[in-house]
């Protein structure tokens, strides 16, 4: 079980809540702290909340002195990785209150540019009908991140995977490279390297689904945002995502990849 002395602050009536799982990030975390404490305005009520899935003391402690000295950040340590989806939703279980209104589930490599958090917040308020809301990603070379996809297919996600410098019609496409990114568009499959999220439907779609570990349970997540309004794309919401390609550099990630592939083609064909 986690160790309940890595989460002993009292809960405060933060309006929005930010989860960030770590695995051997807490080098990536600070950076990421510093930018949302120096971004956000004081009206904005938050709280952070870090689930460690390391296994790692080293990283456990680094974590801790965090919290230590910012007031606004949570602990949570876990005695073994319980994966991505099921991390936010523990932070999401253990933190949320009834005054949350906003759920962030955000990477620990995000930096934001600008007020991030209050744009999004703000564009929200103004439009009810969706229920999640996501930034204009960038890489850290200034381009802007292909985090904004069409539903995934098969034949997509194959070409992505096997021929990615093939088909480039089509995957400009699956990415949503025919849209003006400079206004706001719906988006069927967001990253879920930073999604701001109305608590009151993450709660009632009941969160990510844990059978996902990692991978795909973002595009899961997505298409059951879809029954609630989906989600939309904020261009004035700016963050780099310092994104590197996992599953196409290890071999275990691969297969891990593909089998959550194989799990979600399995639960929503015919759907």
């Amino acid at each position: 079980m986690p160790q309940k002395q890595d989460w002993d602050k009292e809960k405060a009536m933060a309006e929005t809540l930010i989860s960030i799982v770590n695995f051997k990030s807490a080098d990536k975390i600070k950076k990421a702290i510093d930018s949302i404490v120096a971004s956000i305005p004081l009206e904005i009520s938050y709280e952070i909340a870090i689930v460690d899935n390391s296994e790692d003391e080293t990283e456990a402690e680094a974590l801790r002195e965090l919290a230590r000295k910012i007031d606004v950040v949570n602990l949570y340590v876990a005695d073994f990785n319980m994966g991505f989806g099921a991390g936010n939703n523990l932070a999401f279980r253990k933190f949320a209150e009834q005054d949350t209104k906003y759920f962030v589930i955000m990477n620990p490599d995000i930096v934001f540019m600008n007020n991030c958090i209050g744009v999004l917040r703000s564009f929200l308020e103004k439009h009810g009908e969706f229920a999640c809301a996501v930034p204009k990603l960038f890489t850290t070379d200034g381009e802007i991140l292909k985090a904004y996809r069409r539903q995934p297919t098969v034949t997509d996600m194959f070409l992505r995977r096997f021929m990615p410098h093939c088909f480039k019609k089509r995957a400009a496409y699956h990415t949503m490279q025919d849209m003006d990114y400079s206004k706001p568009f719906k988006v069927p499959f967001a990253q879920g390297s930073f999604l701001m999220v109305r608590a009151e439907v993450y709660e009632e779609i009941g969160g990510f689904d844990e059978e996902f570990f990692l991978y795909m349970e973002d595009a899961d997540l997505c298409m059951r945002l879809a029954e609630h309004g989906g989600v939309c794309y904020v261009p004035t919401a700016h963050a780099i995502h310092e994104w590197e390609r996992g599953s196409g550099k290890d071999f275990k990630l691969f297969l891990l990849h593909f089998k959550s592939m194989v799990q979600y083609f399995r639960k929503w064909s015919g759907k």
